[in-house]
C-alpha cells in the first residue's frame, strides 16, 4: 500500500473569499485605513419656497483635503417640521408658512441650508351666504376665503364685493348683502388675489308692517275739499310709501277720495278713509259739517307791552295787543296748532315766537298765555327808559346782547320819558344798556353802562325799568 502525501500548508496557494483580516498576512499584504470624513457641505443653495413645493437636496461628506469620502453615510433633518419636512435621501416638502433650517449630517460633522416656506397662493374663492332670500330693506351676511392647490385655506387676503345689480342689492366691503328692490337673480362676487367666486340671490318686497293715515281728521263742510298723507312702513321699519296705495271711503255719499288720499266732502256726515298697503290698512275720519255752527275758540292773553301777531296752522288770524287778551272764533277743524309771534317795534330787539302742541279736534275754548319766558327756558327783557337829566340833550341807548352789528340808536330825551320802543332782547348774564352822546356820531365809546339783572326784570312783561339820572 502506497502511503498518501498532502502538500504542506505553507505552500497553500491564497484563494478568496476570505476574510481579509485574516489572510493579511498570509497573502503578503499589510494593515491599512481608508479617508476620514472632516466636514459636510449641502451644494444646494438657500431658498424660498410655497407650501406644497419639494426640492431635492444634494450633500456631500469631504475629507481635510476636499475630497468626497465615498460611501460615508448622510443623515438629512430639518428643524421645524411643521414649516418643512425632508426624506432619508434629502426630498424637502414645504408643508407650512415659517423658516427654517434643512441640516445633512455625517457622523460629527455636519451643514445646514436656510429655506424659507411662503403660504401658497390662491387657486379658487368659496363664498357662502347665511341665505339666499332676502327682502327689501333687508341684510344678510356673505362670507369668503382662498384656498390654495390642496384646498387649504390661504389665511389673511382681503376681499373685494361687488354686485350685478346694485338697483336691486348692494354689498358693503365687510360682505353684508342689503336688498334695495325685487330682483332674481343678483349675483354677489367675491374676489380674492385675482381669483373670483359668485352666488345668486334674490330680493323680494318686505313684509308691511303699518300703514298711518295724517292728519287723523278732517273736517269740512260740503263741498269742502282735504288732503290726506300716508306714512308706510315696512317689518324692518324703514319708509316704504313708494310701494302703492289704495284709497277708499266707507260712505261714499258723505265724501269721496282719490287715489292720491284728496278728499271731497259731499253731505253731512261721517266716513272712514281708508289706505291699504300691501294687505295692511290705515284709518282716518272725514267730518262733513256745517261750518257756520261749528266752530271753537282761541283764547290768548298777552302780558307783553307789544302786540303778538296769532298764526293758526301756519296762517295769521289777527293780533292781540299788549298786556290784553284777545279771542277768535275759528270754524272747527281737525287740528289746531297755535303760535303767537312778537310785532316788534321799529324792527329793534329779537323775534320772540311762542308754539303750542297742536289740539286734535278741537272744541269749545282753547285758552294760551304768552310773556317773556318761552317754553325753551329762553327768557326776554324790554327796557323802559326815564330820562331824568333834566337837560335837552338827547342819548342813545343800546341794549346787549342784540343781533344788530350797531348801537340801536334809540333816543331818550325829556321831551320823551317814557322810551319803550327797543323791543325785546334776549337776557343773559352779559345783557346790559349802553349809552351814547348823540353828538358823537361814531358811536363808539359808550357814556354809560348799566348791566341788567335777572332779578330786576318784571315777571310775565320782561320789562327792566330805568332812571337816566346821571351821565359822567
Amino acid at each position: 500500500m502506497v502511503p498518501r502525501t498532502f502538500p504542506s500548508p505553507l505552500l497553500r496557494p491564497c484563494r478568496g473569499p476570505v476574510l481579509l483580516a485574516a489572510l493579511l498576512v498570509a497573502c503578503g499584504t499589510g494593515p491599512s485605513s481608508g479617508p476620514t470624513v472632516q466636514r459636510v457641505v449641502i451644494s444646494t443653495a438657500s431658498t424660498t419656497l410655497v407650501i406644497g413645493d419639494t426640492l431635492r437636496f444634494a450633500a456631500r461628506a469631504e475629507d481635510a483635503g476636499g475630497t468626497a469620502v465615498p460611501g460615508a453615510p448622510l443623515i438629512w433633518s430639518t428643524l421645524s417640521s411643521s414649516v418643512a419636512t425632508i426624506s432619508t435621501s434629502g426630498l424637502l416638502t414645504a408643508v407650512g408658512a415659517g423658516s427654517t433650517s434643512v441640516i445633512a449630517r455625517s457622523g460629527t460633522h455636519a451643514d445646514t441650508v436656510a429655506v424659507t416656506v411662503a403660504p401658497s397662493g390662491v387657486a379658487s374663492v368659496i363664498i357662502t351666504v347665511d341665505r339666499q332670500l332676502l327682502k327689501v330693506s333687508d341684510t344678510v351676511r356673505a362670507t369668503a376665503r382662498g384656498v390654495d392647490a390642496t384646498g387649504a385655506t390661504v389665511p389673511d387676503r382681503p376681499v373685494t364685493w361687488t354686485s350685478n345689480n346694485g338697483n336691486a342689492a348692494v354689498v358693503t366691503p365687510f360682505g353684508l348683502i342689503l336688498g334695495i328692490s325685487p330682483a332674481n337673480p343678483v349675483l354677489i362676487t367675491a374676489t380674492i388675489d385675482g381669483k373670483s367666486a359668485s352666488i345668486p340671490v334674490s330680493v323680494v318686497l318686505a313684509d308691511i308692517a303699518s300703514v298711518t293715515i295724517r292728519p287723523d281728521t278732517i273736517i269740512l263742510g260740503p263741498g269742502g275739499t282735504g288732503q290726506f298723507q300716508v306714512t308706510v312702513l315696512d317689518e324692518f321699519g324703514f319708509d316704504a310709501t313708494d310701494r302703492p296705495v289704495t284709497w277708499s271711503s266707507f260712505v261714499e255719499n258723505v265724501g269721496t277720495v282719490d287715489q292720491t288720499g284728496r278728499v271731497n266732502a259731499l253731505v253731512f256726515g261721517e266716513s272712514t278713509i281708508r289706505a291699504t298697503v300691501g294687505g295692511v290698512t290705515g284709518q282716518a275720519l272725514l267730518r262733513v259739517v256745517d261750518a257756520s255752527s261749528e266752530t271753537f275758540r282761541i283764547a290768548l292773553t298777552n302780558y307783553l307791552i307789544y302786540p303778538v301777531e296769532v298764526l293758526l296752522n301756519g296762517n295769521s288770524i289777527g293780533t292781540v295787543d299788549a298786556q290784553s287778551t284777545g279771542s277768535f272764533d275759528r270754524p272747527l277743524t281737525a287740528s289746531a296748532a297755535v303760535t303767537a309771534a312778537l310785532v316788534r317795534p321799529l324792527g329793534r330787539g329779537e323775534e320772540m315766537v311762542e308754539s303750542w302742541p297742536a289740539v286734535a279736534d278741537p272744541t269749545g275754548t282753547i285758552s294760551y298765555e304768552i310773556d317773556n319766558v318761552l317754553p325753551d327756558g329762553s327768557t326776554y327783557f324790554s327796557p323802559v327808559i326815564r330820562n331824568l337829566l333834566g337837560s335837552s340833550a338827547k342819548v342813545f341807548v343800546d341794549p346787549l346782547p342784540k343781533i344788530e352789528a350797531t348801537p340801536c340808536l334809540c333816543s331818550v330825551s325829556p321831551t320823551d320819558p317814557d322810551t319803550r320802543n327797543v323791543g325785546y332782547w334776549l337776557l343773559n348774564g352779559a345783557s346790559a344798556l349802553r349809552f351814547f352822546d348823540v353828538t358823537d356820531l361814531t358811536l363808539t365809546t359808550p357814556l354809560k353802562t348799566v348791566p341788567v339783572p335777572a332779578g330786576q326784570v318784571e315777571a310775565r312783561s320782561g320789562i327792566f325799568r330805568y332812571n337816566l339820572s346821571s351821565l359822567p
